[in-house]
Parts: structure tokens; sequence; C-alpha cells
């Protein structure tokens, strides 16, 4: 009896074809992607992100500053300070209130972040404000971040 010969199958087919549809996909989402608004932009990011990573990376503080003196603090070199610091336009500038009334933190440190943006140097949509509760005297802290 005489066997007959298989037709050989080619792995690298298989590879290449795969390789090929990710291509195809990485440009549908590029395409998808680029006639939208920076806020889209950004959802897709964090969709992508949470699925890939399964949760979005925490914000990297690179700087940061404090104010414990309301009254006597120099509003333009905070804002220079801030502005040096966040020339990045990927950063952005986190404002945290402290004290033992959370309503008074919150107030210093959106007074703290009137006064940042007031300067022009700081754009709002570039300022985040937070309110935390603690002990000991009331303070201010403004960290640049990364996304």
């Amino acid at each position: 009896m005489i066997a007959l010969a298989r037709p050989r199958r080619s792995n690298w087919v298989v590879t290449l074809a795969d390789l090929a549809l990710l291509l195809v996909g990485f440009f549908a989402m590029v395409q998808a992607v680029s006639g939208r608004g920076d806020k889209a932009k950004a959802e897709m990011t964090a969709g992508l992100r949470a699925e890939f990573l399964g949760q979005a990376p925490e914000a990297l503080t690179v700087d940061i500053n404090r104010v414990t003196d309301f009254a006597g603090y120099d509003r333009a070199a905070l804002a220079q300070w801030a502005r040096a610091a966040s020339a990045d336009p990927r950063s952005h500038i986190v404002v945290s209130g402290y004290g033992a009334n959370l309503a008074a933190a919150a107030a210093h440190a959106e007074a703290i972040a009137d006064g940042l943006s007031a300067e022009g140097f700081i754009s709002e949509r570039r300022i985040e404000i937070e309110a935390h509760r603690a002990a000991g005297r009331p303070r201010v802290d403004i960290g640049v971040r990364f996304q």
C-alpha cells in the first residue's frame, strides 16, 4: 500500500494573518479617535487601560508646594511656581485643602485655586480641588500631577 503525502500547512500564514488583523484594528481605532475631542480621547484611553491593565494607573505627583499662612502668602510667586511646574500640557494642578473643618478646608483650597487661575497662568480646566479632614493647623497643598 502506498501512502499519499499530506499537504504541508504553513504556520507562518496564520501568524501573518493574525498580525494583519491586529494592525487593521489598531488603524481603525486611530482613525476613530482622530476626529474626536480631547474628552472622547481621554475616555477611550481610560477604557483601553481598564481593559488591558485592569485599572487606570494612579496619577504621579512630581512637585508640591504648601500654603499655611492664608493671609500673607505671595499669590504671584505661587502662580509662577505653578506655571513653571506644570509647563507640560499633560500635567494638572491638584489643590488639596486640609483642616479639622471640611468646609473650611474646601474654602481654603478653592481660594488658592481661584488665585492661581486669576493670575492667568493656569487654565481652570487643569486645576482640581480636593478637601480632606486632618488634625493640626489648616494648610493647602498644591501638587503637580501627571496622568
